[in-house]
């Protein structure tokens, strides 16, 4: 068996490949299922961080074009080449977020995997989250599945986890850069739609820079999955739009102008 440190490196250097470059959500979320899927469907936090991947993937592409299309329209086109720099700077800091929330996750599922007697785990991964990734490693080598009240705590710590060493981070950091108080403020109201909600279903944000308002809707992603169901939740992940056709037809050349 390697050292814990030596296969610390080694999961992170594969994590870093598994999550590729900055728009690669599609990737990301392949890497997200089979975490998902090696965990015997006990790890839920991969497979809503999957269907996050996917629709942040449609959802940020949009933003941009509506940025460029509120330049076309806005009557003071001063600086308009900062304003776009500004949108694009904030969507990467979100593509980087995904990035390493994805390398962190996988890390800590290993590092769990491997070493959850290791007394030096805890250098590694918070102890919050490596206690109940330790049992869901345990009921996939029995082969069981974990009680229901343990799945959803171990979402939860997963949940947590990110949100405090990656997204929250990340967000304060780069929302002081954003000066463009339109789009910022468009951008703080996401009406996320994964595609295993029900038709009108929505979560709505008043301001997605709030760490208690991110949790509060992460955890009801998770009721919506759970009262859905896992299969079904697991199935949606084929119904995200591909790269190629994500707008109507009649909208390409209008999309060429623009983006030039």
């Amino acid at each position: 068996m390697m050292t814990i440190e030596a296969d610390y490196e080694r999961f992170q250097s594969e994590g870093e490949t598994m999550a590729g470059e900055l728009g690669d959500f599609r990737q990301r979320a392949r890497a997200y299922h089979r975490l998902y899927r090696h965990s015997k469907g006990n790890f839920a936090f991969p497979l809503l961080a999957a269907h996050g991947a996917l629709w942040g993937a449609g959802h940020m592409r949009r933003g941009l074009f509506v940025s460029r299309v509120l330049l076309m329209l806005s009557p003071r086109r001063g600086g308009a080449t900062a304003r776009l720099a500004m949108v694009e700077d904030f969507t990467n800091a979100l593509k980087e977020i995904n990035r390493q929330v994805l390398i962190k996750t996988y890390v800590a599922y290993q590092m769990t995997r491997y070493h959850a007697d290791d007394p030096r785990l805890a250098e590694y991964v918070a102890p919050e989250l490596s206690a109940p990734l330790a049992a869901c490693h345990e009921a996939r080598r029995l082969g069981q599945r974990l009680p229901d009240e343990d799945r959803r705590n171990l979402f939860e710590a997963a949940f947590l986890f990110e949100q405090d060493f990656v997204v929250g981070p990340s967000i304060d950091a780069a929302l002081p850069q954003f000066n463009w108080p339109l789009v910022r403020a468009l951008a703080m109201r996401p009406p996320i739609g994964f595609r295993y909600f029900g038709p009108l279903e929505r979560l709505w944000f008043a301001d997605f820079s709030d760490k208690d308002e991110r949790i509060k809707r992460g955890l009801q992603a998770y009721d919506i999955a759970e009262r859905q169901g896992w299969d079904f939740t697991e199935g949606a992940l084929a119904n995200y739009p591909c790269e190629k056709g994500q707008r109507p037809k009649f909208l390409n050349a209008f999309c060429r102008a623009v983006c030039q």
